[in-house]
């Protein structure tokens, strides 16, 4: 019996695809030369139109190398960014989405744990502290 309350599947035009929310090729499959690169290490880019599923296959990568364990891979998006100018609200900017991506997108509860709020609003110290914390984490 169907579930009265799910949401129906729908053809998505604008942001990122969900795989149980949206029709959609798988995103991996679009792109099979992405995971071999990405899990051996290579720098690449992804260049295309608007609306062509970018970021639902870098969140696509994201997963499917923290699923293996093997790497820690973290999506952050500075789209919003844009239009900001001035350079301390670009470096508070760039880590408030690193903050927001971490708790988003962090399998890890340590990495989650080991960013609160306050670390974010310390503005002469971030890039240090920030550093001195992935370091103690991952060094």
């Amino acid at each position: 019996m169907p579930d009265a309350y799910a949401l129906p599947i729908y053809f998505n035009i604008a942001g990122p695809c969900i795989p149980e929310r949206h029709y959609m090729t798988p995103a991996l499959a679009r792109l099979p030369e992405a995971q071999r690169l990405a899990l051996e290490g290579h720098y690449f880019v992804i260049h295309a139109a608007r609306q062509s599923g970018k970021t639902t296959l870098l969140q696509a990568l994201t997963n499917m190398i923290n699923a293996q364990d093997k790497f820690y891979a973290l999506y952050c998006s500075l789209e919003s960014l844009q239009g900001v100018s001035e350079p301390a609200d670009g470096i508070n900017g760039i880590f408030g989405a690193l903050r927001q991506a971490i708790v988003q997108w962090s399998p890890v509860e340590a990495v989650r744990a080991a960013w609160p709020e306050s670390v974010f609003q310390m503005t002469n110290t971030i890039v240090s502290e920030t550093l001195s914390r992935l370091s103690a984490l991952f060094g």
